[in-house]
């Protein structure tokens, strides 16, 4: 079953809330910098769930961009550092 964009967008604002709220704690602390990584790219990656047009009309140009920090995540995740 295809999900609407309201409920992806839904699940994204989650995670990116949680991101926020991670923020606000102790920077210093790996485990906090871990979590923003996990929530961040969950966000992100509840987002390809999107039909290419909608994505476009919301975030146009800045899709490669938010692309490509997922990417860097994911891939170089013990590079991520808080400063």
């Amino acid at each position: 079953m295809s999900r609407t964009p309201e409920e992806v967008l839904r699940t994204a604002l989650i995670h990116f809330e949680r991101v926020q709220q991670y923020a606000a704690r102790n920077l210093d602390d790996q485990v906090v910098i871990d979590a923003i990584c996990m929530r961040l790219s969950a966000a992100i990656e509840a987002l390809t769930k999107l039909q290419p047009d909608v994505a476009e009309r919301l975030f146009g140009d800045a899709w490669a961009d938010m692309w490509g920090m997922r990417n860097r995540i994911a891939h170089g995740y013990l590079l991520v550092n808080s400063q």
